[in-house]
């Protein structure tokens, strides 16, 4: 039997007698990556059980009924443009989740959920297709699921998925999400819930590309107006951005409009850009920040706080090492 999601796609936060607190946390591990210090006491942290990704901060806890709270994370750099489309990199994928969704779903322990071998399908997870089929080697046709809207009312349809990935190939958008799809020729609408993929080669690993943050797609008409990505932007994730002010915070609320099966249960989620990573502890060892990303050497001053726990988070990340053959002295092959 296919198993289902047991929480949101990105957090919940567990509530307690006063209320939710920064001490009462359960984090997905989705999209984040390293060492990360959270603002609770470490006594009470628990280990992630083998049954799914999350580590269960407050075990005796009981979770809300609806939304309710506020979460503060700190983000080393500035999302510079909010448009999916705009930015590659793995600190705008701690929050684009929150805010987009992808085509196909992909969860924290790497599962396809393609109804494949055994594995969950479609609409067990929070992927915006509801089915896809190769009729070919290099034609995919693909079903989107019915009743989505974007966080500004606009519908979630075929053109909507056509328009994100003509303006990824776009080079005057020039995306640096390009190259990682350039496999798709052109996308072809159906009707409002049908489409078909055109592909100028084989790529194996597609469906599974369709899992990641190039494909958190933008809706057609929204990604149109002036501003998109950086003055307005609307996806169909769980959370919906309410202000983002360059070089110092966004933030985003919990939308009542979520399509998924499970709902937010925080009200607010807060990034904060602080690049500095002294000051980053500094903030979290105040009380300023419920969530970091540390360096190994900033572990001891954190696991010697009552207050803070240091939680190690795996992802899907190759770290390598390229030389230069152009320049010396790797440019002498003997």
């Amino acid at each position: 039997m296919a198993r289902t999601p047991d929480i949101n796609p990105r957090f919940r936060l567990m509530s307690s007698p006063g209320g939710t607190s920064r001490r009462d946390f359960l984090v997905y591990s989705g999209g984040l990556a390293g060492l990360l210090a959270f603002g609770f006491p470490s006594t009470r942290a628990a280990a992630q059980d083998e049954s799914g990704p999350a580590a269960l901060v407050n075990p005796e806890g009981e979770a809300p009924a609806e939304a309710s709270g506020e979460l503060t994370m700190a983000l080393a750099f500035d999302p510079v443009n909010l448009d999916s489309v705009a930015t590659y990199t793995v600190s705008n994928a701690r929050w684009e989740g929150a805010v987009y969704s992808p085509l196909t779903w992909r969860d924290p322990d790497l599962v396809l959920y393609d109804g494949l071998d055994g594995r969950p399908g479609p609409a067990d997870g929070f992927g915006l297709a509801e089915s896809w089929n190769y009729v070919a080697d290099l034609t995919l046709e693909m079903k989107l699921k019915e009743g989505i809207t974007f966080h500004d009312g606009e519908a979630l349809t075929s053109a909507s998925v056509q328009r994100h990935f003509e303006r990824m190939a776009d080079p005057e958008l020039a995306s640096p999400q390009a190259f990682n799809y350039s496999t798709i020729e052109s996308v072809e609408v159906v009707d409002d819930y049908n489409l078909i993929f055109h592909f100028n080669t084989v790529d194996p690993v597609m469906i599974t590309k369709f899992a990641g943050y190039g494909a958190y797609i933008t809706p057609d008409a929204g990604s149109q107006v002036e501003g998109f990505g950086t003055s307005t932007v609307t996806g169909t994730g769980p959370f919906r951005v309410v202000e983002y002010v360059a070089d110092d915070h966004l933030t985003l609320e919990a939308w009542d409009g979520f399509w998924g099966s499970q709902k937010p249960l925080i009200s607010r989620l807060t990034y904060r850009v602080i690049p500095d990573d002294n000051t980053r502890l500094a903030e979290l060892m105040a009380g300023n920040v419920d969530i970091a990303s540390i360096n190994v050497n900033q572990v001891d001053p954190i696991e010697g706080n009552p207050d803070l726990a240091v939680v190690t988070i795996g992802a899907p990340t190759v770290s390598g090492l390229r030389l230069d053959a152009t320049q010396a002295p790797t440019d002498n092959i003997h």
